[in-house]
């Protein structure tokens, strides 16, 4: 069984509904620019990016537990979470401790955000 791309969007109250397609779009574009297929969606529709508790990223991260995903597109780490320092450990520690790999679709179509935020931390270390 092939491993599924998660497609993650989210909008919250007083968005308008194009905004999740145009999401999706992008999430799509994405997921073929870097030859990811077997793609599913997991939408959060009205759902602040405040709290971790939202139906389709809490059925993403069972499906990840359960070894079903191997990577997850999401607009950008704000998706994931409005809190910066939470989007960071869940990019940076909690995907990839289950083999996953987290995209940005607004990140350069041939590097992960991980990849891109590994290069900053390692670059500040060699500044200090």
């Amino acid at each position: 069984m092939d491993k599924i791309t998660a497609l993650y969007c989210r909008f919250a109250y007083g968005d308008v509904p194009e905004i999740i397609e145009e999401q999706k779009a992008l999430l799509l574009q994405t997921a073929c620019d870097n030859g990811l297929s077997n793609t599913r969606f997991y939408v959060d529709s009205g759902v602040s990016g405040l709290t971790m508790d939202r139906p389709a990223f809490n059925e993403l991260m069972a499906d990840m537990e359960n070894g079903l995903i191997e990577a997850v597109i999401a607009q950008d780490a704000s998706r994931i979470c409005r809190r910066s320092s939470v989007s960071t450990t869940y990019i940076e520690e909690i995907f990839p401790a289950h083999g996953v790999r987290f995209l940005s679709a607004e990140a350069p179509s041939d590097k992960s955000l991980m990849d891109i935020l590994l290069a900053a931390r390692d670059s500040s270390k060699e500044t200090r």
